[in-house]
């Protein structure tokens, strides 16, 4: 190999001579460029050769010889670099805009998401009414409002007001910053409403027999503002009922008539009675008929139900009439 150094360049390659000889005495074929390494060398070709300049390092005296270092000479490598700059910066700028992207529609969903569960909430089903059998009162199921089951006994004797109930908002934090307001059938005489709180109570006695229940409406408002803080809501408060009143019948005498020798078995007249009180609540109305007197004759049809029918129960003896 050969070094030669001109104009500070070095060229790198085998040391031949005019006919094709090395220093060392063995022939090697000489061959000019081949057309595509000449098409190489050409200026601005990717792969064009390159040749290096030295660079003296004025340290390395200290080592006896100079200290020589390359460099690319005549071309310039960040012209060739360029594109692959570009492609890198379009690539970041790709990746941050897909990141930003996809974060924005992660946002969006969840906040979708949200609306649509509010919306639902507040469109969910405000039901009225409830169970009017024993134990509970007609109820309003609504969002904000949280109810007992209001029901009251009739001919309450106690010396209290009778509490019926708890009217309570989920706006009312416990701080007095809310008050509850009652209208409607016998808002304020028969029934009061603690504005504080929410305690509701009847002021006397009631008699389920002169009106079974009672509408009543309720607000809640900010005692500060006065701005209503739930919409004005419905209620019911029904009357318990007690065994208070005796069966009645249809009529106070009832005549009938039957044959001297009627055989065992046979009609003799059908009776009504009803009785005031709620049948819908315990026993209090169930009615139970009996003969009190002039049973070895006469008996009741138990298949009859509720309007039963009296019937012969025995040999009936000759003579006036039976009184029962």
């Amino acid at each position: 190999m050969q070094q030669q150094r001109e104009n500070n360049t070095f060229v790198f390659g085998p040391e031949v001579g005019s006919s094709g000889r090395t220093s060392g005495g063995d022939t090697v074929p000489v061959r000019g460029p081949s057309p595509v390494e000449r098409r190489r060398r050409e200026p601005g070709h990717p792969r064009a050769h390159r040749e290096f300049t030295d660079q003296r390092n004025t340290g390395g005296a200290d080592l006896g010889d100079d200290v020589w270092t390359l460099a690319p000479a005549g071309n310039d490598v960040s012209a060739e670099l360029e594109p692959c700059r570009a492609l890198h910066l379009w690539n970041c700028w790709f990746s941050v805009m897909r990141t930003l992207v996809r974060s924005l529609l992660l946002w969006a969903a969840a906040l979708w998401l949200c609306a649509a569960a509010l919306l639902l909430d507040g469109r969910s089903v405000e039901a009225e009414g409830g169970d009017m059998g024993e134990g509970a009162g007609l109820r309003r199921v609504k969002r904000g409002w949280m109810w007992n089951q209001f029901f009251l006994q009739e001919e309450y004797t106690g010396s209290d007001y009778q509490y019926i109930g708890k009217l309570q908002s989920d706006q009312d934090r416990g701080d007095s910053a809310v008050k509850y307001i009652l209208s409607g059938e016998g808002a304020g005489s028969i029934f009061v409403l603690d504005e504080e709180n929410g305690d509701l109570h009847a002021t006397r006695r009631l008699d389920r027999e002169e009106k079974s229940f009672y509408v009543l409406r309720a607000t809640v408002v900010n005692k500060r503002t006065g701005l209503k803080l739930e919409p004005e809501t419905e209620f019911v408060i029904k009357l318990h009922d007690i065994n208070d009143n005796e069966p009645t019948f249809s009529q106070e005498v009832y005549t009938g008539s039957v044959p001297e020798r009627a055989d065992i078995g046979t009609s003799v007249i059908q009776v009504t009675a009803t009785d005031a009180d709620d049948s819908m609540y315990g026993n209090s109305a169930k009615l139970v008929y009996s003969i009190s007197q002039g049973h070895p004759y006469f008996s009741v049809d138990p298949n009859t139900g509720e309007q039963p029918r009296l019937q012969v129960r025995g040999p009936l003896p000759a003579g006036g009439p039976h009184h029962l």
